[in-house]
């Protein structure tokens, strides 16, 4: 397996600091649809910290996730959360992406233990593409129509945006 996970998430992160850089700190906290931009973008960061504490055991558990308020509020404390764990990422090598890991995950609310999953680094990285982008895309619609400016991938999956590549060439 390639380094792509990696490269992938570290991207994704990127384009958050840049989305952090433009933001207003009144849109980063705004409730427009029951959840501010700040909580999409603190539930991110979230789901990186588990992993990556979850690193050194072995056993990744995504419900213990931090929730800091001050992340969620603070598009500052955000990109200083971000550049944490782009640090991080980079100290990840091909090697570690193919190491086994123990996953837990409530596939329920009334889940009383939840289930726990074998997977492997690599796996979980490329989880962590799709849930990026996935609430980057919710967030690019909390913030339409405020002039918040995106890079024009901002939110858009790797495979839509290859499609449109290929398709620019044909």
């Amino acid at each position: 397996m390639s380094a792509g996970p990696i490269r992938g998430n570290q991207i994704l992160l990127r384009q958050g600091l840049e989305l952090l850089s433009r933001i207003p700190v009144d849109a980063f906290r705004a409730c427009p649809r029951r959840s501010s931009v700040g909580a999409q973008y603190r539930h991110i960061l979230d789901h990186y910290v588990c992993l990556l504490d979850g690193l050194c055991s072995g056993d990744v558990d995504y419900d213990a996730r931090q929730r800091d308020h001050s992340v969620e509020s603070d598009p500052t404390v955000a990109a200083h959360r971000t550049n944490n764990l782009l640090e991080r990422l980079a100290e990840l090598v091909d090697g570690d992406l193919d190491r086994g890991l123990q996953v837990h995950l409530a596939p329920t609310a009334d889940s009383e233990d939840g289930v726990r999953y074998q997977s492997t680094v690599g796996r979980e990285l490329l989880f962590l593409i799709s849930h990026t982008v996935h609430h980057f895309a919710i967030i690019r619609l909390q913030l339409d129509h405020t002039g918040v400016p995106f890079d024009a991938e901002f939110g858009m999956a790797p495979s839509t945006l290859a499609f449109h590549l290929a398709g620019d060439r044909g």
